[in-house]
């Protein structure tokens, strides 16, 4: 799962707060803190992922098409919280968007790592929840904030 949340208490999917799962059997899931809003769409690992507060609400995107828009306030800070549940899953190609001290767009570097490795955050510990991921360094302070991911493995 990629997501947007105000902390990073753990590697397991019930603290990321807006998330998105790619999932194994080719659907993509929204999770929000751990509750399943079921699946928005299928997917190729071609596609582009967004998650985004625009105007106050956070949205779901893919390839930039709305998929779902969520009932949840977010609480600011926001920061880039990645899960992953395979052995060998990736992520790629993460960047984090909007009010970010003096730039607006950074690619993201991830801190917090449990295991896995790489900025690309490859997964090597074994398959299950809770113990692979990270969060982003830099964290969004107001305003619209995307977070947008490419190339998901997981």
């Amino acid at each position: 799962m990629v997501a947007l949340s105000h902390t990073d208490a753990n590697q397991d999917y019930t603290s990321m707060e807006f998330a998105l799962l790619p999932n194994s059997d080719g659907n993509l899931y929204v999770f929000e803190s751990g509750v399943n809003r079921g699946v928005v769409s299928s997917y190729t690992t071609a596609d582009v992922f967004r998650v985004a507060v625009e105007g106050g609400v956070v949205k779901y995107r893919k390839n930039g098409t709305l998929v779902y828009t969520s009932a949840v306030a977010p609480t600011y800070p926001l920061l880039a919280d990645a899960g992953l549940y395979h052995n060998g899953g990736t992520f790629s190609n993460v960047v984090i968007s909007g009010n970010l001290s003096g730039t607006t767009t950074d690619n993201v570097s991830w801190t917090n790592v449990v295991g896995a490795s790489g900025n690309s955050l490859t997964k090597t510990a074994s398959t299950a929840w809770g113990n692979a991921g990270a969060s982003s360094i830099r964290s969004i302070v107001s305003g619209t904030v995307t977070l947008s991911s490419k190339s998901l493995h997981c």
